[in-house]
């Protein structure tokens, strides 16, 4: 506190700025903190998402395949076409068993036909359940593109993350609440010394008599 208005009007209002300045910086600190923390978990989970999407192409490359599942629906389709042909054809050849001459030309090329219809279904079922692999194919397959999809999601978030922290931070800039704008003081007076002292001499002089009444209190109980 001054003695001159002005100057105690001026000091006040340094220090309401300066403190608006240091809780600004004390928030700006923590943001670029949060920043930077986001930044790096960005660069992380794109890292990881990159990794991911390696790993699955490297799968498709080394096993010929964009979609295992997309293998298995193709050789059941195949299954079902064959499986429907056999069908017709066994129905042909038994209709025309009865009137035509089973070792004529024609019949034998249907039998030799159905023969190798049968085997071509053989074939295509071992394909697909012989041995397993197209199965233990379509299952690894199924967890590299999962994991990828997760890694996508991930870093989807932690962009969406980023955006909304800085939109957070360029809209909640802090800044110091003044109740009360500084103003020129009505009127200072100094302390009025020989009132204080006048003040203080007769509290002391109350406290001495009290002082003494107890003491001459406690004489008498002695005697």
């Amino acid at each position: 506190v001054h003695t001159d208005p002005e100057i105690a009007k001026k000091i006040l209002q340094s220090i309401i700025m300066h403190s608006d300045i240091v809780i600004n910086e004390f928030a700006k600190e923590n943001a670029q903190v949060a920043l930077r923390f986001i930044e790096e978990q960005k660069k992380e989970d794109k890292i990881n998402f990159n990794k991911s999407i390696k790993k699955l192409i490297a799968y498709q490359n080394k096993h010929h395949t964009i979609d295992p599942n997309m293998d298995v629906q193709r050789k059941n389709t195949i299954l079902a076409n064959l499986e429907a042909e056999l069908i017709k054809l066994e129905v042909e050849y038994s209709s025309k068993s009865k009137s035509y001459n089973l070792n004529g030309s024609e019949m034998k090329i249907l039998k030799e036909t159905i023969k190798n219809i049968k085997k071509s279904i053989k074939r295509v079922k071992s394909q697909m359940v012989g041995n397993g692999d197209l199965n233990a194919n379509v299952f690894n397959f199924e967890l590299l593109r999962n994991d990828m999809e997760f890694s996508k999601e991930i870093y989807k978030q932690v962009l969406v993350n980023q955006e909304e922290l800085k939109l957070e931070v360029s809209q909640n800039a802090k800044h110091l609440i003044v109740v009360s704008k500084p103003t020129l003081p009505d009127n200072y007076s100094y302390p009025n010394k020989p009132w204080d002292i006048f003040t203080l001499f007769v509290i002391l002089v109350f406290l001495y008599s009290i002082l003494v009444t107890i003491i001459a209190i406690i004489q008498d109980h002695k005697d």
